[in-house]
């Protein structure tokens, strides 16, 4: 059922320092020369990366959520098995864009099953010059990418500005808090050990092989650029997004009797860690912000400004919310009315809700 190919580093190589980023070129040209091999090791449907296929891929659909009838943009889609698994779940289209020989090979597979092709595009993710409109996608996702660009901060605004107003991305790297190194027999009997051979709050280039990579192209190096996840999240909110949740996927009970001993590395410590951004919205996020402080039991809701505001929660539910960073990116002309209009359209309260203390109140600039 399953073969020996998995996603482990059989040799862990790196540099640090300040500057060791190399230029993103050099990394496009290692993917352009072993775009095959790498799609013979991932396979059709993402199979062949047991990390993904089991642990990842599960958890990223689960935080997209239902894509029936939305436009989502795979941003390095490499041979599209993404692209077209989303594009089955009922996406009104779907966009994949990576470097031009993964593209020729997304394409070489034709339609995603359901008649309709996903549009595979050559285009650089830090710039999306193939997508000029802003505002196009409800949803972004970019799997394994930001680690490969030394200017992951550059893709990020291009995915902010093609995503629509209140739309979703959702990121998944590989988790840098911890080793990518296979682990070693610990001293007790029974406990593996992983060794930590890199300084986690450094900015370096790790360079990597991977374990059951095609014997053709088993001395290439992957060339991933190490940040924290405190870099990450400065980067997001820097970037114009909420992070609304992350996700560290692990096997569930299920999937642990189907992994063999061969997948050991993906129950033994994280590998990856899954973000879900957003990009705010005015009338959403003061639904959503009601909508919290009526889980509170807490009041005092209201508009300064461009700027929603709310007192009255508790910590734990400020720093979820992080309510700085809910600001309005293009307030509507009216937006008492709008307001209004939409939380009628929901059903969930009147502008002054009654019995539960909550007070909407969004003035007028």
């Amino acid at each position: 059922m399953f073969t020996n190919t998995q996603f482990l580093f059989s040799a862990f190589y790196l540099t640090i320092g300040a500057l060791a980023f190399v230029p993103d070129p050099s990394n496009q040209a290692s993917w352009e020369r072993k775009a095959h091999c790498w799609d013979v090791f991932v396979g059709p449907n993402g199979e062949g990366d047991r990390n993904r296929f089991h642990l990842s891929d599960p958890k990223l659909l689960e935080l997209l959520g239902d894509v029936t009838q939305k436009t989502v943009l795979d941003i390095g889609c490499g041979n599209g098995y993404l692209s077209r698994r989303i594009r089955q779940l009922g996406a009104s289209k779907v966009v994949g864009v990576d470097l031009p020989a993964m593209i020729e090979i997304a394409r070489g597979y034709g339609d995603s099953g359901n008649g309709d092709r996903v549009d595979f595009r050559m285009d650089d993710a830090r710039i999306l010059e193939s997508i000029q409109a802003p505002e196009t996608f409800d949803s972004v996702v970019a799997n394994y990418v930001l680690m490969d660009l030394s200017d992951y901060r550059a893709a990020l605004a291009a995915a902010f500005r093609v995503l629509k107003t209140g739309g979703i991305a959702i990121i998944v790297i590989l988790h840098p808090a911890f080793p990518l190194e296979p682990a070693v027999p610990g001293e007790v009997e029974g406990v593996m050990a992983h060794r930590i051979s890199r300084l986690y709050f450094e900015q370096h280039v790790q360079h990597i092989k991977v374990k059951g990579f095609p014997k053709e192209c088993e001395n290439e190096e992957f060339i991933v650029f190490h940040r924290s996840l405190e870099e990450y999240r400065r980067a997001f909110e820097e970037s114009g997004f909420i992070i609304e949740r992350k996700e560290v996927p692990k096997p569930t009970l299920e999937q642990k009797t189907v992994l063999t001993d061969l997948d050991s590395e993906l129950y033994q410590k994280p590998i990856s860690i899954v973000f879900k951004l957003r990009k705010p919205s005015p009338i959403l996020d003061a639904i959503h912000l009601s909508q919290a402080v009526s889980q509170e039991g807490t009041h005092n809701l209201y508009a300064e400004g461009n700027a929603i505001q709310i007192s009255g929660l508790s910590p734990e539910a400020l720093a979820y919310l992080d309510i700085a960073k809910l600001t309005q990116q293009n307030p509507p002309k009216k937006p008492k009315k709008a307001l209004k209009r939409k939380i009628k359209q929901t059903g969930l309260w009147n502008l002054v809700a009654e019995g539960n203390g909550i007070q909407l109140d969004i003035q007028e600039n």
